[in-house]
């Protein structure tokens, strides 16, 4: 396992310079917003920051969103669903405010910091699983040489 804090470091490193491109790929692209009762059928931003939100749009085309929906799947199910059963009785939705957050930004926020614990025992389960891997091949190639049938 001397592999385990070079591994644990590069990729806790790549997790905190994916957050910080999807920060700055929100800054850019955040419009002025208002709160406002929503038209008919039309969609509200979910992540609102202060007097800035994403457009909704950009919530489901782009890519650093589509990968935060991908890679980060367990991160943003856990806090996503943490945060829908918290709210299913209050009648708050992902566009509510708490503080200066609307709801869908404290999940993102939750997400980058739980990604950190998944992308941690991510490493460790393919550590483990490398580690067990080579002392199958070392035990197959053992045998091998065990058993070969011929004298010492």
């Amino acid at each position: 396992m001397e592999l385990k804090k070079p591994a644990m470091m590069i990729v806790f490193v790549l997790n905190a310079l994916f957050w910080i491109l999807l920060s700055v790929f929100i800054w850019i692209n955040a419009v002025p917003f208002k709160d406002r009762k929503p038209d008919f059928e039309k969609i509200m931003p979910a992540y609102k920051f202060g007097n800035w939100a994403v457009p909704p749009e950009l919530e489901s085309d782009s890519l650093p969103f589509r990968i935060v929906l991908s890679a980060y799947r367990p991160s943003f199910g856990v806090t996503s669903g943490l945060t829908n059963w918290i709210n299913s009785n209050s009648g708050r939705t992902w566009e509510t405010r708490l503080g200066n957050l609307s709801i869908g930004a404290w999940v993102l926020i939750g997400t980058m910091l739980l990604s950190f614990v998944q992308w941690y025992l991510t490493v460790l389960l393919m550590l483990w699983v490398g580690a067990a891997f080579g002392k199958l091949m070392h035990r197959l190639a053992g045998s091998s040489e065990r058993n070969t049938g011929q004298l010492p």
